[in-house]
């Protein structure tokens, strides 16, 4: 009897040691799938920011709808939406008084 308390033993330690080792693969492909997901949206949110950058300054430029806004065009766009955040985020920032 004493030999098969053992051997349940050892079964009981070898199943948990197994246990771990799925848990622990488990929780590294949820990491590694929500690393994906952060990089899709991350290039996702870009696409889309230059999309609207494309739409809205092509109405600016008189630019047809659907068609590509040349380089020149492009890099105006840009430039104005460059501008643009750069004064929003001056503008909403705390101003400091001197003491």
């Amino acid at each position: 009897m004493g030999r098969h308390i053992q051997d349940f033993q050892q079964q009981t330690a070898d199943a948990r040691e197994g246990m771990g080792e799925v848990i622990s693969q488990t929780e590294q492909a949820v990491l590694a799938l929500t690393m994906s997901f952060r990089g899709i949206t991350q290039d996702r949110q870009q696409m889309e920011t230059a999309m609207s950058l494309l739409r809205r300054n092509a109405s600016e430029l008189t630019v047809s709808e659907g068609a590509w806004l040349s380089l020149p065009d492009y890099i105006r766009a840009y430039e104005t939406q460059l501008k643009e955040v750069t004064d929003s985020m001056i503008s909403s920032r705390p101003h400091r008084t001197k003491c």
